[in-house]
């Protein structure tokens, strides 16, 4: 083998292969394979490396994110922008005990002499079913359109005015609902976000029947039937709390509570049979009345569906009901209320 110097004087082997022995052929060989192993290893490099962080610097371009994105993005924005509405049914029900005010002897006032009208509260046990109907645009503001039917029994003993007569009475009460309310959402309160509170005004129409009959002779010696009419104006308060929320489920504490003032008009018509023939005339008795509405429920809801449109909700919990009512003469009548238990089942959809 020969030997060469380099620069520095030192020697060593010569390790070039000459031409002329056939060495292009190796070197040929050499090459092949450096540039089969050097492809090789770049492409491993590539797979397994770690993508290079993005440039930073005052020069430095942020990266651009893929035109896909951007536009599953922006219809996502528009989608959301654009639920706007939101409908919702319920149904709700209650059970209660409590009292009711009979306008009794009004009617036999007008048919004979010796008579006194005198309003009397009897006990009565009811039961209320109902419905609502709620749309919102902009999910602030709503329109609740409901009705509610209540059927009440009970029984109660009248004493007739100028006789020694005491009368076992039964009697069945009626009546329908009929609401319209403005409810708005009130924005964050206190800013805290576990309390949600709304207001409300609104309308109500309540038309009633009252019949009543003696049950200790056959045929009955006394009998009445009352068609009463209010007309109220209404103003309540809700406010909710939460006490445990996911983004599908959530649980609360729900206070409700709502003044009402109006007019009532009755048109009574009492039957005597000892009356000594006289025509029954029916009496129409004006009255002024106010109460107040008032619940305690445990609110939960949960969202269902893909895009969480649906919603199913609950209110279960106690309701109270009272009403002052005045009658003509200055005569007050004692108030009426009912106490029991109340819940509501409902769903609702934003779109």
């Amino acid at each position: 083998m020969n030997k060469i110097n380099n620069i520095a004087g030192n020697q060593y082997d010569d390790m070039r292969i000459p031409l002329s022995a056939g060495g292009w052929r190796y070197r040929m060989v050499i090459l092949l394979v450096a540039g089969v192993l050097g492809g090789t290893a770049g492409r491993g490099w590539s797979q397994d490396q770690a993508p290079a962080a993005p440039p930073t610097g005052a020069g430095a371009t942020a990266p651009t994110a893929p035109a896909e994105s951007s536009v599953s993005l922006a219809n996502a924005k528009v989608s959301k922008h654009e639920l706007k509405n939101e409908l919702g049914v319920s149904a709700d029900f209650m059970m209660a005990d409590g009292k009711v005010t009979l306008p009794f002897g009004y009617s036999l006032a007008n048919s004979a002499s010796g008579f006194n009208g005198s309003p009397v509260s009897a006990n009565r046990s009811t039961e209320y079913y109902g419905a609502t109907v709620s749309y919102s645009y902009g999910r602030s503001w709503y329109l609740d359109l409901s009705y509610e039917h209540g059927v009440s029994s009970g029984a109660q003993s009248l004493t007739i005015q100028n006789t020694i007569t005491t009368l076992n009475t039964d009697f069945n009460y009626t009546d329908d609902w009929y609401q319209l309310y403005i409810r708005y959402q009130l924005p964050q309160l206190l800013h805290n976000p576990r309390f949600k509170a709304y207001v409300r005004f609104g309308a109500s129409m309540v038309q009633a029947n009252l019949t009543a009959r003696d049950t200790q002779f056959t045929p009955s010696l006394y009998s009445q039937n009352d068609d009463t009419t209010d007309i109220l104006g209404n103003l309540g308060l809700g406010l909710k709390y939460s006490l445990y929320a996911t983004p599908r489920f959530k649980l609360g504490l729900q206070g409700e509570a709502e003044a009402f003032y109006g007019f009532r008009n009755q048109t009574s018509t009492e039957t005597f049979s000892l009356d000594f023939g006289q025509v029954p005339q029916s009496a129409s008795i004006n009255n002024d009345l106010y109460g107040f509405i008032g619940r305690a429920t445990v609110h939960a809801e949960l969202l269902t569906g893909h895009s969480g449109r649906f919603k199913l909700f609950t209110d279960f919990g106690v309701q109270y009901k009272t009403a002052t009512i005045s009658y003509p003469g200055g005569a007050k009548a004692p108030d009426e209320y009912l106490f029991g238990p109340y819940v509501k089942l409902g769903v609702s959809y934003v779109f």
